[in-house]
């Protein structure tokens, strides 16, 4: 589902109950911590390179979020911003940390950073599962996306 909002749109909270703690990657043992909960959270493997996010984690128009919970790793954001529009991109909870609304404070941490950062309009990619808690902040559907798989050796050399 793709998702969109604007400032004026944005339904602020007044506390955070959760005790997350959200840290801004910026070393390579935060960074490492980011990449295992992303690829257990969202992938269910090792699928993300750690050269590559290497890369792109020191640029100026990402930032990546960690939340940790009592010193312990739990939720992960990343953020694109390309003049006045950003992307929210890799919003994951550990499954066993799930339903305790991690996710919902690292998504707002991460909106509102970007909205300082003059932001003007945020999209991201909802799975089902997300849709409603991304609308309770603010998001609107914008589109649906089809995902087509194709699998099998004859696929590929069709």
């Amino acid at each position: 589902i793709g998702m969109a909002i604007e400032i004026n749109d944005y339904r602020n909270f007044d506390h955070d109950n959760t005790g997350l703690k959200i840290h801004h990657v910026s070393s390579a043992s935060l960074l490492k911590d980011w990449i295992n909960i992303v690829n257990n959270a969202l992938f269910n493997s090792k699928s993300l390179d750690t050269g590559l996010m290497k890369k792109i984690y020191q640029q100026e128009q990402m930032n990546l979020y960690l939340g940790m919970i009592s010193k312990l790793p739990v939720a992960t954001s990343l953020s694109f911003q390309k003049d006045d529009v950003a992307g929210l991109y890799m919003i994951s909870t550990m499954p066993d940390y799930r339903d305790h609304g991690y996710g919902t404070v690292i998504t707002r941490h991460t909106i509102e950073q970007r909205f300082k950062q003059e932001a003007r309009c945020i999209i991201l990619h909802s799975s089902r599962r997300a849709e409603n808690i991304y609308k309770r902040i603010g998001f609107r559907e914008y589109c649906r996306f089809g995902v087509l798989w194709l699998v099998g050796k004859e696929w590929r050399n069709g």
